[in-house]
């Protein structure tokens, strides 16, 4: 039964090359009951463009020397859908789950897979709930055959090549709030989806535009959360582009150990336009927000404030224009 829903869909979803997927495998923690030890970690979706959900399925590689082969055969996984995600989301004013008919399967030795379907259609959702900053899909919870102290990050991956990516479905009709009836009114098959195991609120790169980058931490991580630096990013400095960067939430910017000498700055000496637009309240912690020259280093208040703590801020225009 888990491909069901995918042939029935193939046949009348077509891609709209616009619209975008990330996938993010995070928050990887091991957690003690007892004499069991169990790996849980989150599964997150982002969008460039955002859209609603409905249907998708996603495979995740694990590593057998340690939870054994077979984990759903052999009952050693749980997946998690509480309130706080959206595969645990009820339909509004109601009790009734927005999501159902969930999967979980072996699909080989170390590897296993899980779909969703919604059983409501796109009216009854109000707004997107795939956006443009990460939302936690569901939570994996796994019990280690044998225990170790590897890298808990090594531990699980997704699986994205070939015929395992392209899963992911946007909403069907009808055009009213209703169950959903994805045979007549299909919903849209999202081709461009990438994913990644690490967590993206982490900058692991200097560079700009990229994965890894400040700037992608920005717009990926959720309201009033943190960015952290890469264990690897010391003494470095962080160089952002012409492109202004749009602060639209509430974020916390943050190094635990100020000595670190992390330093952000403009990558053009002669610039002149905002690099920073902030919307919301922006905190800087534990590092170092220095311009090249001034005022090359423009921040821009639009509603939003700036605060620091444990940090330098120096070379900085700060505008309200």
């Amino acid at each position: 039964m888990k491909y069901i829903y995918f042939i029935l869909f193939f046949s009348f979803a077509s891609g709209l090359s616009a619209q975008d997927v990330k996938y993010f495998l995070i928050e990887e923690a091991l957690e003690i009951e007892g004499q069991d030890s169990f790996l849980t970690f989150e599964v997150y979706a982002m969008s460039d463009t955002g859209f609603k959900l409905g249907s998708g399925q996603l495979y995740f590689d694990y590593d057998t020397s340690v939870f054994g082969k077979n984990v759903v055969e052999s009952n050693r996984i749980e997946i998690i859908t509480d309130s706080t995600s959206v595969l645990g989301m009820s339909l509004l004013g109601s009790q009734s789950s927005f999501y159902n008919q969930f999967v979980l399967n072996d699909n080989i030795d170390g590897r296993f897979s899980f779909n969703w379907q919604s059983q409501f259609s796109d009216p009854c959702l109000s707004e997107m709930n795939v956006k443009l900053y990460l939302a936690k899909l569901f939570q994996v919870k796994i019990l280690m055959a044998n225990p170790t102290n590897q890298d808990l990050s090594s531990l699980v991956c997704f699986q994205s090549s070939g015929h395992f990516e392209d899963l992911t479905y946007t909403t069907c009709g009808p055009d009213i709030c209703d169950l959903q009836d994805c045979i007549s009114y299909p919903g849209f098959n999202i081709t461009q989806d990438t994913f990644y195991c690490d967590d993206c609120r982490i900058v692991t790169k200097p560079s700009d535009y990229e994965i890894g980058s400040l700037r992608f931490a920005i717009q990926c991580t959720p309201p009033n959360d943190t960015i952290f630096f890469d264990i690897t990013l010391n003494n470095e400095v962080i160089e952002i582009e012409s492109e202004s960067i749009t602060v639209n939430k509430n974020l916390l910017i943050y190094s635990e150990n100020f000595n670190r000498n992390i330093e952000i700055t403009n990558r053009d000496i002669n610039n002149n336009v905002p690099l920073l637009i902030i919307m919301q309240d922006l905190k800087f912690e534990g590092v170092s927000v220095i311009g090249k020259s001034t005022p090359s280093m423009i921040l821009k208040l639009e509603g939003g404030t700036v605060e620091y703590n444990n940090a330098v801020l120096d070379k900085i225009d700060i505008t309200n224009n």
